[in-house]
């Protein structure tokens, strides 16, 4: 099947039941952009998804580091995705062999998205009211003042304490913008952790089937939230920089933001591995929790 010929724009759930693996296997339309365009926007797309990964700040840590982050414990281990490749492209995602990425992810991530089933083995959702929002707001700002008028308070606490001012004030944009009662919100530091050989067949393959779950996600909230495909919103923004539809793009991008751990090119860059040693990321990255259970490794050769 050649690589998405062109875009047909129907629900999420309609390329969920597909059971699609791939961008090649998903034959996605729209009636509102021509197929020369379609073409172009999804590999723009797909690419700026891309780049989404490795512009996260977890990316920014480096090992030698560590020492100055403060620990603020892990995770559980329902919150971690874990997909491990041989080099010869065989999988394992979450103790399954070779099984179809893109429903796994998508079912992962949206299982416990409109209600918590405490009993499955899915990541947790928070829900918040504006005036909650609001309210945690007000308590971030008076914590950030005081640290900032303490005398020899360190400048990265302070920048800390403002981020996370800035955190729900972005909270309370999201939520005016998406017109709910509640923000949603999966449990901090859930993630895709994605291991391989360096001369590994297909990552770039399976890494596209994982993105383009995190596409029918926001393919499926765009059309929840705006009446309007995902990919259209996209279009127009590419083509007007219009500031109303890059506020709804921002919007379903953090409802359904990417946080995916390449191994291998942390090792190789350096950078520190949430994971791999005894203390844990800054608080922003995740929440205190229990230890996770690790899956066995795979036994693929």
């Amino acid at each position: 099947m050649k690589r998405l010929q062109y875009i047909y724009f129907f629900s999420c759930f309609t390329v969920l039941l597909s059971s699609c693996n791939s961008m090649e296997d998903s034959i996605i339309s729209y009636t509102e952009i021509n197929e020369k365009d379609s073409l172009r926007l999804t590999k723009v797309l797909f690419d700026s998804m891309k780049t989404e990964i490795y512009a996260n700040p977890l990316y920014k840590i480096k090992k030698e580091d560590i020492e100055d982050i403060p620990i603020c414990g892990l995770q559980r281990h329902e919150c971690i995705f874990n997909i491990r490749i041989n080099k010869n492209g065989d999988y394992m995602i979450r103790s399954e062999l070779n099984g179809i990425i893109t429903s796994r992810v998508y079912e992962f991530y949206m299982t416990n998205e409109s209600k918590n089933d405490p009993g499955n083995n899915f990541p947790m959702y928070s829900r918040i009211s504006l005036k909650e929002i609001e309210d945690q707001t007000r308590a971030a700002k008076q914590a950030a003042l005081e640290v900032e008028n303490t005398p020899g308070a360190l400048q990265d606490i302070i920048d800390f304490k403002w981020r996370q001012v800035e955190e729900w004030e972005t909270k309370k944009r999201v939520l005016i913008i998406l017109g709910t009662k509640e923000l949603a919100e999966v449990q901090h530091g859930t993630q895709i952790k994605l291991d391989y050989q360096s001369n590994t067949k297909n990552k770039n393959e399976i890494l596209d089937s994982v993105l383009l779950a995190f596409y029918q996600m926001r393919e499926f909230s765009s059309q929840r939230y705006f009446k309007r495909s995902y990919l259209s919103l996209f279009y127009e923004y590419s083509e007007t920089g219009n500031k109303e539809v890059g506020e709804k793009l921002k919007a379903i991008n953090f409802i359904h933001s990417i946080l995916l751990i390449d191994k291998p090119y942390c090792k190789e860059n350096g950078v520190y591995l949430y994971g791999e040693y005894d203390i844990t990321p800054p608080p922003v990255l995740i929440e205190i929790d229990e230890l996770p259970v690790e899956e066995p490794a795979p036994t693929l050769e």
